[in-house]
């Protein structure tokens, strides 16, 4: 049996006492009884809440063969990642946490023979983004622009003759890859229905309503 560890986002207010919400899986195996005999991977989740006082609290639960789990999983995360986003702009700009414990996730669904997060909750939003679009710089200049899906499946942003890889980190969060310069990337954030937005305004993205 293999372990896999994952510290969720710690969700620390003054309403609340929990200091520490960790969560792992377990991979086990069990075989069909049918006419063939067929391997199965089965997944298990537990999570830990850790309490201010000490006292911890422990859940289980069977997420059952592979295509099941990817499917809770997704919804966990994005469950965890919205009480982020949930809070404004500026926290989870300043929580860089949250987006290494979204690349731990990843790396974790690779482990379990999953197809990586980006490529799981793109496929379930990227028909949201894609299509004709504006791009507004620094409050000021505005492009025609295309968010399109190349041959290797990869969301793009095009305008001004230039490119840039869109990641979906949620249907409500977009990392513009390499955007303003080479080696930096901007989290853009819905801010009303089609409209996304750099925590700054520096870069503001409008989606054109698709006939």
């Amino acid at each position: 049996m293999h372990l896999l560890c994952l510290v969720l986002p710690s969700l620390i207010a003054a309403q609340n006492t929990v200091v520490n919400d960790t969560t792992y899986f377990t991979i086990g195996t069990y075989t069909t009884t049918g006419t063939v005999i067929t391997p199965q991977k089965s997944i298990t989740k537990v999570r830990i809440k850790r309490f201010i006082n000490g006292d911890e609290q422990t859940y289980i639960e069977n997420l059952g063969d592979s295509l099941q789990s990817q499917t809770k999983i997704v919804e966990d995360y994005l469950s965890s990642m919205n009480v982020f986003f949930g809070r404004g702009v500026s926290y989870i700009v300043t929580k860089p946490e949250t987006l290494k414990q979204r690349r731990q996730l990843q790396s974790q669904l690779n482990t379990l023979g999953m197809p990586s997060l980006n490529d799981l909750i793109q496929t379930r939003f990227e028909n949201e983004i894609i299509g004709s679009a504006t791009v507004r710089l620094n409050q000021d200049t505005t492009f025609s622009a295309d968010i399109i899906k190349n041959n290797q499946g990869t969301l793009r942003l095009l305008y001004s003759n230039k490119g840039y890889r869109i990641e979906m980190y949620s249907d409500k969060v977009l990392n513009v890859v390499d955007w303003p310069v080479k080696g930096d990337d901007t989290l853009l954030f819905l801010i009303k229905p089609k409209t996304y937005s750099s925590e700054d305004r520096n870069l503001i993205l409008t989606l054109k309503t698709q006939k």
